[in-house]
């Protein structure tokens, strides 16, 4: 991932979304048309504007000391579920609660993360921007969480 992202949302839902599976058509599809239109990637809303995840990563918002991840339907990572567990040892709470297009100006930072990555700060949710969120304090909380043997 870049060091910063721009993001486009999409009204998508991805088919069974609690489960890894490899219907990924939809997916690029919308990642495609988000570069296609001068983004780096989709962000997934529903009808209601309710935010739930992006094409291949989870996001979370940056209020204060909180790290809120959206309450929807959506593919709990491995890193984000990494970077929750460390949040208290890095001085932040994280907390999970609907989020929604309309409330984006709640929020001062956002970030994605994946297995590619603990913490990619995102610049902009359409044309909304942000502030660069912690990303010192989210990459010290995935890595407080030790490693397990495979």
């Amino acid at each position: 991932l870049a060091g910063t992202v721009r993001l486009q949302t999409q009204v998508y839902a991805r088919e069974a979304a609690h489960l890894k599976h490899a219907a990924t058509f939809g997916l690029i599809r919308a990642r495609r048309e988000a570069l296609a239109a001068g983004f780096d990637d989709a962000l997934f809303v529903d009808g209601d504007g309710r935010v739930s995840e992006g094409s291949l990563w989870n996001i979370g918002f940056i209020r204060g000391g909180e790290v809120v991840w959206p309450r929807a339907p959506m593919l709990a990572g491995v890193a984000q579920a990494l970077v929750q567990r460390g949040l208290e040892a890095a001085g932040l709470k994280g907390v999970t609660e609907p989020v929604g297009v309309a409330d984006l100006a709640r929020f001062d930072a956002a970030f994605i993360c994946n297995s590619a990555t603990p913490a990619c700060a995102v610049a902009s949710i359409d044309a909304h921007a942000f502030q660069p969120p912690p990303l010192e304090a989210l990459k010290a909380a995935w890595a407080s969480q030790p490693r397990q043997p495979i």
